[in-house]
């Protein structure tokens, strides 16, 4: 009896030290003292688990939101492109802060009216470190919160209102004299957001005419909305 007892508290004992213990891997030296695992290669990675996500608002294939959990998406659909995400505890975050996309609206082509028209041309990705998708006149972003640069190249003098849109929410709302400058916006997106650029005539405060030219312009005359992931 009493070989038995002491049998069991030795396995306690080594089941204790082994809960408690950090770990190497790739080295006999001792881990990082602030690390549970420390792991040293010069020429190999972290390989992390490779999961098809359905959304950001799905915790599938896990069974629960597991704050803190990571893993590499390998799916595009829905608002998830292949890449590195983590879990905030209610949703999927994607891991490219400092990343950035530039849409291009190529060849507008809108009619004159004081009334808010959508501009229409070739939509394309120049730049698209953040999955983003171009659409017909329009691009959609994932969640998460971006500064957004508006810049243009159409070289005409005029005196007109620029927009930004998310749906129907301004985000940008730019008025000009001469040629557009450039405007930026810092925003919040909570769910998949649909931009879009709007566009309204003004008469010019010296002359009340208009515009300087008729559309269809140049294929040289471009707009473009650069996005920047800040979180």
């Amino acid at each position: 009896m009493k070989k038995i007892f002491l049998s069991l508290s030795l396995l306690a004992a080594v089941l204790l030290q082994s809960v408690n213990a950090q770990m190497s891997v790739g080295t006999s030296a001792a881990p990082n003292a602030n690390a549970v695992l420390d792991l040293v290669s010069s020429n190999q990675g972290l390989l992390l688990p490779r999961v098809a996500l359905t959304s950001t608002t799905a915790y599938a294939p896990l069974s629960a939101w597991v704050a803190g959990m990571q893993v590499y998406n390998t799916a595009t659909t829905s608002d998830v492109t292949p890449g590195v995400y983590y879990c905030d505890g209610s949703k999927w975050v994607r891991n490219n802060v400092g990343s950035i996309s530039k849409w291009r609206l190529s060849s507008p082509s809108f009619t004159f009216t004081s009334a808010e028209t959508q501009l229409t041309g070739t939509s394309t990705l120049t730049q698209n470190e953040l999955g983003l998708t171009a659409g017909t006149n329009s691009v959609t972003v994932p969640s998460g919160r971006y500064l957004i640069i508006l810049n243009g190249d159409n070289g005409l003098w005029e005196m007109g209102e620029m927009r930004v849109k998310n749906n129907t929410t301004t985000l940008i709302d730019i008025m000009y004299l001469g040629i557009m400058q450039g405007a930026s916006c810092i925003v919040d997106f909570t769910s998949q957001a649909t931009i879009t650029l709007t566009y309204l005539e003004r008469s010019d405060y010296l002359s009340s005419t208009k515009f300087t030219a008729t559309p269809p312009y140049s294929t040289g005359f471009w707009y473009e909305l650069t996005f920047l992931k800040l979180k």
